[in-house]
């Protein structure tokens, strides 16, 4: 059932024209496991909001911005959007500075980046 639902979401993102904008979150249950979430938005043909959870994994390394950009970009590019994101929403880590600027050099964005970080505030800490 997953598999199917996967290529049926690759086979919608490869059939849309406009741009997409991804949000992230990275999370530490109580045993100590680290899961990101990469979810897309982008507006359809009817005008209506759609969201997508593209993926949500455990992390097994490292929570730097180098690790962040990889597991990102690999997500983009299975799923074949890596040449229409037009924003990506990240938290306020540091190490998220650092994953916007390879995310910026891989994906070649449009306006040079200017739009692709938006950053918010993790208001539960």
């Amino acid at each position: 059932m997953f598999h199917e639902y996967k290529e049926a979401l690759i086979s919608q993102l490869s059939s849309i024209s406009c741009r997409v904008s991804l949000t992230t979150d990275i999370w530490t249950n109580i045993k100590s496991q680290s899961y990101l979430v990469v979810t897309c938005h982008w507006i359809d043909e009817t005008w209506k909001m759609q969201k997508r959870i593209l993926s949500l994994d455990v992390l097994d390394s490292s929570h730097s911005g180098y690790t962040i950009a990889l597991y990102v970009l690999n997500v983009a590019k299975v799923f074949g959007i890596q040449n229409k994101i037009m924003s990506i929403t990240l938290d306020n880590a540091s190490a998220n500075n650092s994953a916007l600027k390879y995310l910026k050099d891989s994906l070649k964005p449009i306006l040079d980046g200017e739009l692709l970080h938006f950053e918010y505030s993790d208001f539960y800490d």
